[in-house]
């Protein structure tokens, strides 16, 4: 049943002894050895890895894991991979070599992103119409108070399912490091700026906000701007409600 498990990989899965001799690969990894030729050696009717760039992780890894992008093969694929280091107090028994397609890895991105980026727009469409609606009826005026109490339910929780929307679009570029914006700002400043953001909800659940930044060495940090003051913005607004 467990090498069955392992056969149901995907993806190329290579378990090592100390000496680099293949002690166990799935299917994956036997279809990918018999097209790159240069993945493996036969020596004594026994497989060793035969690669330079993974022996070269092999033996750089000695205690936890390696990661490892662009290994490029002979058919012409390109994969990403992950070393494990097989410890037992300490000692070594061997590793794990696991290899991902860049080309699989790359479509399920893709694919992802396009997911969300549609969830994203269909429920950002009618949360603008419904927040327009709104707007509407407060200029109508000759609201009685029940009314205006349901009218700023609505908006309030309008507001939430904005920042929900937005939060997801935050988190598909958190996974995608090469879309974050680095830049060096003052920290103090941009907290300073979301706790006057969120000071009239606050005042409203009569919550009192205390700073302290005696601890920070130095008030400037390394960051992408725009998701830190996000961050904090979430962090605050939950702890008001």
């Amino acid at each position: 049943a467990f090498e069955l498990s392992l056969n149901a990989i995907p993806h190329p899965l290579f378990i090592l002894d100390t000496d680099e001799t293949v002690d166990f690969m799935n299917q994956a990894a036997k279809d990918l050895a018999s097209e790159a030729g240069e993945l493996l050696n036969l020596q004594d009717n026994k497989y060793q890895m035969n690669h330079p760039k993974v022996l070269q992780l092999l033996a750089e890894n000695k205690q936890q894991g390696i990661y490892e992008k662009g290994l490029e093969l002979s058919n012409g694929s390109i994969y990403d991979l992950d070393v494990y280091n097989l410890l037992d107090d300490d000692k070594s028994f061997g590793h794990v070599v696991l290899l991902f397609d860049r080309a699989w890895l790359t479509q399920v991105n893709l694919r992802r992103t396009e997911f969300i980026t549609n969830v994203s727009h269909d429920l950002q469409s009618p949360l603008k119409m419904i927040k327009g609606h709104l707007i509407l009826l407060e200029r109508m005026g000759n609201l009685n108070k029940e009314q205006q109490l349901y009218v700023k339910l609505i908006g309030d929780n309008v507001e939430n399912m904005s920042r929900l929307v937005n939060s997801m679009l935050n988190l598909e570029r958190l996974d995608m490091i090469e879309t974050l914006n680095y830049s060096r700002f003052d920290f103090q400043e941009k907290t300073d700026e979301v706790i006057q953001l969120l000071s009239p909800s606050a005042q409203q659940k009569k919550v009192t906000f205390k700073k302290d930044y005696t601890g920070m060495a130095t008030p400037f940090i390394s960051a992408d701007q725009t998701l830190i003051q996000q961050l904090m913005y979430n962090l605050l607004d939950n702890a008001i409600k």
